[in-house]
């Protein structure tokens, strides 16, 4: 915050420290981080509180994946994982929750998560009265719907992103954006696949 940032978002998504914690499927513990949901929510609401207490809760947020699997992070009941550890962020008053509906690294593992098909973003939403950002794959009209029908207060975008610095612009004028090109080289520690992505100006001229 001393560096003037906006908030802060814990990050206890994507098979990370935190949704490590929270999925019985890596969380073996045997004490009182482990074991039920409530335990296994724990440390997710340790460090929420942790950061509210710091910043305030108008300045923090909280991103979770309920429907991926990443890394071999599964847990057996996600459904009612998820719903306990929503129903106590709801209670914090926190500037924003985002979930984070799929991202490309689970494909390989969605047998393993074991998602029910009749657990999906409208259960969390039900339980969450807060601000709800939903990040998946997003495009333009997607995004723009999702809004409209108040499905969410707003739409994260990353990967266009990072081919697309006038994402929001070409957005604007309804233009293509430009492909995601060699994976194997952004943000591989080079100009290439970092900042030699043209602008719309750039390309139409």
């Amino acid at each position: 915050m001393a560096a003037g940032f906006d908030g802060v978002e814990i990050h206890a998504a994507n098979g990370y420290l935190i949704d490590q914690f929270l999925r019985d499927g890596v969380n073996q513990r045997k004490d009182e981080y482990g074991g039920s949901v409530a335990s296994r929510c724990r440390l997710l609401l340790e460090v929420t509180d942790a950061v509210i207490a710091e910043i305030g809760a108008d300045r923090a947020g909280v991103r979770l994946a309920p429907f991926s699997s990443t890394w071999d992070c599964h847990d057996s009941n996600p459904g009612a994982l998820f719903r306990h550890a929503v129903t106590e962020l709801d209670r914090r008053g926190l500037a924003f929750l985002e979930i984070v509906e799929q991202i490309n690294e689970s494909e390989l593992s969605k047998s393993a998560a074991a998602i029910p098909d009749d657990f999906t973003t409208d259960d969390l939403r039900a339980l969450y009265r807060g601000p709800l950002i939903l990040n998946g794959g997003y495009d333009r009209e997607r995004a723009g719907a999702a809004i409209t029908q108040h499905r969410a207060s707003a739409i994260s975008i990353a990967r266009p992103y990072i081919c697309n610095p006038d994402l929001v612009e070409r957005f604007e004028a309804g233009a293509e954006l430009a492909p995601m090109g060699d994976p194997q080289v952004i943000y591989g520690g080079g100009d290439r696949g970092y900042i030699d992505f043209p602008t719309l100006a750039e390309t139409t001229a």
